[in-house]
């Protein structure tokens, strides 16, 4: 109560600013009848009355959603349910409350599989409620899509993601995510033109295990064949060599490199001007290496391995490596035989959610648990800690956004 109180306070002191400004500022004396007085006095006590009768279901929801959290954080996920259900048909309007039940229940997991598979419906109900109640927000489609794709509901996911990339185009992983609902539908050529899509707005993804593992491995070398077209399309009008330009040469010199193409490798990174190309292309024939790079260094110098990698690990976290971290990369350098056979078979590897920063600012509601992206994300740790310049991932860049627009759009048309 005290924060509705709160609330129809600072509505009172704002009426009252508005009433002293619309009154004279002359100090001569306005006679002002009775039934003026009575009638402005019932209509502050209505605009008063209208406040508090729109703000108590607002901060009953909050109230309840409050109570919801600490049920979920004693994992009285019934408790939980049931408070957020409350908040949600007392708000209807506001998404937070159901992309919180959607989302929850989807990650919360119990040993009996029937328990499983109610939560994973209503995690599904929930989220199309939220799209309803929010319908301009990425989040929504794209979550609704992956529990479509879990409850099998392949077409209708490719509808959800298919509005995610239109909301927000350059969000890591929607592309991918609609291409996987494309391709379990057997739609091939469209489901690799998507995760292209991806690649071209994410390079580093390509090195992706996610990628190399089944189902995708069937499609991995048509998805290289078309992320190698689409760089060379985005080149072809591009003859002056201005920074994305430049860009786009490193990127496809980093392409050919991991498919072990050295010669056209090569090639791009003399255009684009990178360091790193040429002493990877030296180490690769046994010649001498100039560059005074750490993890280059612990592979031309066993002797001295776990120091080298020690730095590399410093250098790229910035902060004391894990004695752990520096033996499974030692380990897995010592049995290869060669330095791209660790770096693209050998090399450790890392799993995570992407977490939804900002999502509580954006709801405007800051007390409940942060959501996670349900796309999985899987990366190779030489490539994204030591060696991400071959395949630079930039989170923002207008001209390569600009550039794959005409692109993703040609894609849409086509569903």
């Amino acid at each position: 109560m005290s924060a509705i109180s709160g609330s129809l306070t600072v509505y009172l002191v704002g009426l009252l600013s508005l009433l002293r400004q619309a009154l004279p500022q002359s100090p001569e004396t306005v006679e002002i009848s009775k039934r003026t007085q009575v009638i402005g006095c019932w209509s502050l006590i209505g605009i008063l009355l209208a406040v508090g009768l729109w703000l108590t279901p607002i901060h009953r929801a909050w109230q309840l959603s409050s109570q919801g959290f600490i049920a979920l954080a004693d994992k009285k996920v019934e408790s939980f349910t049931a408070k957020l259900e409350q908040a949600h048909r007392l708000a209807p309007w506001e998404p937070y409350y159901s992309y919180q039940l959607g989302w929850n229940l989807a990650h919360v997991r119990s040993e009996n599989a029937q328990v499983n598979q109610a939560r994973s419906q209503q995690s599904l109900e929930f989220f199309q409620r939220n799209v309803l109640a929010s319908p301009h927000q990425e989040s929504g489609s794209s979550s609704l899509g992956w529990q479509q794709m879990l409850q099998r509901q392949w077409a209708a996911a490719t509808t959800s993601l298919l509005k995610s990339t239109q909301l927000v185009p350059a969000k890591r992983g929607g592309f991918y995510s609609l291409g996987q609902s494309l391709l379990l539908q057997n739609k091939t050529d469209l489901g690799v033109q998507a995760i292209a899509l991806e690649i071209v707005r994410d390079p580093l993804f390509l090195t992706s295990p996610l990628l190399q593992a089944p189902p995708m491995a069937s499609v991995y070398p048509q998805v290289q064949a078309e992320v190698l077209r689409l760089y060379q399309a985005l080149l072809k009008h591009r003859p002056d060599p201005d920074p994305f330009t430049l860009y786009l040469h490193q990127c496809l010199g980093g392409v050919y490199w991991w498919q072990g193409n050295l010669p056209a490798a090569q090639t791009q990174w003399q255009q684009a001007g990178l360091p790193l190309g040429p002493a990877l292309l030296a180490i690769s024939r046994n010649e001498a290496v100039t560059l005074d790079l750490p993890i280059l260094k612990a592979w031309l110098e066993p002797q001295r391995r776990s120091q080298w990698i020690a730095k590399a690990l410093l250098q790229a976290n910035q902060a004391v490596p894990n004695p752990q971290a520096v033996e499974v990369i030692q380990m897995g350098m010592d049995r290869s035989e060669s330095f791209d056979q660790w770096v693209k078979h050998n090399a450790p590897l890392r799993q995570y959610p992407r977490e939804r920063a900002g999502f509580g600012v954006l709801s405007r509601h800051i007390d409940g648990p942060a959501p996670q992206d349900f796309f999985p994300v899987v990366e190779n740790l030489a490539m994204t800690r030591f060696l991400p310049e071959l395949l630079p991932s930039t989170d923002y860049s207008p001209a390569l956004d600009r550039a794959l627009q005409p692109l993703r759009e040609g894609l849409w048309r086509s569903l």
